[in-house]
C-alpha cells in the first residue's frame, strides 16, 4: 500500500489510467538493507477488457500477482510495443526490425516477460494542493508563461484542478 498525503492522492481510476498511459514509466519503491530504493520501470498499460478489473501493467520487473512468459512471439510483441512507445518522439523512430533478425532472437531469448494484473490502483499527483491558493496561482502563472510546452500542460492541469476545489 502506498502512503499518500490526502491532498496528493489521485483516486479516479480514469485519471490514473491516463497518467500511466501518458508517461509509460512506473516507479517501484522498495525497502532494501534499511533504505528505500526507487526503480524506474518502462511499462505499457492495458486498459481492462471486461467490466471488472482495472487493467494490466506490462513491463520487465514485478512483484506480486505476476505471470511470466518466455514465449518468443509474445515477448516480441511486448518489446515492439515498448520500443514504439519509447521511440515515438524521435524524428526517425528505431524499430526492432532495424536490427538483424538473429540479434533480436538472441536478445529475446534472454528476456523473461512479466505481466502484473492490477487489483488496486493507488497514485499520487503532487500539484501544490497543500499550498495556499495564492501560492498555487503563482505556480500556475509561472508554468503558463514558460517556453516549455510540458510546463504549460502542467499549468493547465493545475488550473483545471483549481476549479474542482
Amino acid at each position: 500500500m502506498i502512503y499518500g498525503h490526502p491532498k496528493h492522492l489521485l483516486s479516479e481510476s480514469e485519471a490514473v489510467q491516463a497518467l500511466t498511459s501518458y508517461s509509460g514509466i512506473a516507479v517501484i519503491t522498495t525497502a532494501a538493507a534499511g533504505r528505500l530504493e526507487a526503480t524506474h520501470l518502462p511499462v505499457i498499460f492495458e486498459p481492462p477488457t471486461q467490466a471488472a478489473g482495472l487493467g494490466t501493467l506490462i513491463g520487465h520487473l514485478a512483484r506480486g500477482n505476476i505471470r511470466t512468459t518466455q514465449d518468443p512471439e509474445k515477448l516480441r510483441a511486448i518489446v515492439e510495443r515498448l520500443t514504439q512507445r519509447q521511440e515515438a518522439s524521435q524524428n526517425a523512430p528505431w524499430q526492432i526490425t532495424d536490427a538483424p533478425a538473429r540479434y533480436i532472437e538472441q536478445q529475446l531469448a534472454g528476456i523473461i516477460g512479466i505481466e502484473v494484473e492490477i487489483s488496486e490502483i493507488s497514485a499520487k499527483r503532487k500539484m501544490s494542493q497543500e499550498k495556499s491558493a495564492a501560492d498555487r496561482q503563482g505556480v500556475i502563472a509561472n508554468l503558463n508563461c514558460s517556453d516549455d510546452a510540458e510546463n504549460n500542460k502542467v499549468g493547465a492541469l493545475m488550473a483545471q484542478l483549481e476549479t474542482r476545489q
